[in-house]
């Protein structure tokens, strides 16, 4: 995918850290849907599929209404298969279902690839322009040479993880949310 479009990253996640259950990537994954993936794990087996991990850190209002739109969200969406077809990215989307997707309401066949998941996520909590479809956000939409328009909230420079290190700094970041 990096080659097609260019970019520098071809694949994306959020980093969610639950008090009593750790650190946890919700992404879409071709072979699993959209999955919860245990921090710890993804360090194991992550440097056999990436030779690059960033880490950006999402600064907004993390009040109550914020944090149970994006965990209603998360589980709504945990199981739904992954889809990234031509057909969807290109697709325009009516404006009742980017109200929908917006509220985080999805219909039984709903689909996700990763850049729309993060995108829709972000939608959810207020965060993002709910007028652009969620399925127009690929992965790179997301780097920081592409400021993305974002609603009292902003992500923070680009951290390398490195993953044959296991990076200190990086972990020590993400612990502290």
């Amino acid at each position: 995918q990096r080659k097609s479009t260019q970019a520098e990253f071809d694949h994306i996640a959020i980093i969610l850290k639950f008090e009593n259950e750790g650190i946890f990537l919700f992404e879409a994954l071709e072979e699993h849907g959209v999955a919860l993936t245990p921090w710890q794990e993804f360090l194991e087996y992550a440097p056999e599929y990436y030779t690059k991990v960033v880490f950006r850190k999402l600064v907004f209002n993390r009040n109550e209404e914020n944090m149970k739109s994006l965990k209603d969200f998360a589980e709504a969406a945990y199981g739904k298969k992954y889809s990234a077809n031509v057909k969807k990215l290109l697709a325009f989307e009516e404006k009742k279902d980017m109200e929908k997707e917006a509220k985080g309401e999805l219909d039984e066949s709903k689909t996700f690839f990763a850049g729309e998941l993060v995108a829709t996520a972000y939608k959810v909590m207020g965060i993002l322009d709910k007028e652009i479809a969620a399925a127009k956000y690929w992965p790179s939409s997301f780097e920081m040479e592409k400021p993305l328009a974002m609603t009292n909230a902003k992500l923070l420079e680009e951290m390398l993880i490195d993953l044959t290190k296991q990076s200190f700094e990086a972990s020590q970041l993400i612990q502290q949310g």
